[in-house]
């Protein structure tokens, strides 16, 4: 994935890994005598829990899904001038930033003018003004299912964020709104 500071010992686990821990569940509470048996209770409709016979075919790494790489870009520019007596300086400035996770950016605008006019050597004028607005979206930071990050150790890795069209998948029994 694409957080900068990780470890690998700290990350959802995989279909596989999560496939083992339910199979030694079943089997450590006497559902099941051995993985067949537990296999065979995972996808049963009936007395099972009724998965998809080929739900160990997909295994999607949340964490990598949920993540990107960050964009910054910047611009800034100014002006400055005037005379002995007067002197002048305007700037403006625009930042943007894509974050880690998605759902999340920055942007900003901002502007500055400052104005000096020296009227005589007992009187000088001062003004100055500054503005800026900036947006920021950004999901929850630590609840569970606010966050992105967090949700990637909850959501199952057999299912696909995607569908088979390759639009991003919601709103079905799976991934409700």
């Amino acid at each position: 994935n694409k957080i900068a500071h990780t470890n690998p010992n700290n990350r959802p686990m995989t279909t596989a890994e999560k496939q083992k821990v339910l199979r030694e569940s079943l089997i450590n509470a006497g559902y099941a005598s051995d993985d067949a048996d537990a296999d065979a209770l995972i996808i049963d409709p009936v007395n099972g829990l009724g998965f998809d016979s080929d739900w160990t075919k997909t295994n999607t790494d949340w964490l990598d899904v949920v993540t990107r790489t960050g964009k910054q870009r910047q611009y800034n520019a100014s002006v400055s001038g005037g005379t002995e007596k007067t002197q002048y300086y305007a700037s403006a400035g625009y930042f943007d930033q894509d974050g880690t996770t998605i759902a999340t950016t920055f942007k900003r605008y901002n502007g500055s003018f400052s104005l000096n006019s020296k009227v005589n050597d007992k009187i000088t004028f001062k003004m100055g003004v500054n503005v800026s607005t900036s947006t920021q979206l950004s999901p929850l930071g630590s609840a569970a299912y606010g966050s992105p990050v967090s949700s990637s150790f909850f959501l199952q890795p057999w299912f696909s964020p995607y569908n088979s069209d390759g639009t991003l998948r919601y709103g079905d029994d799976e991934f409700p709104n």
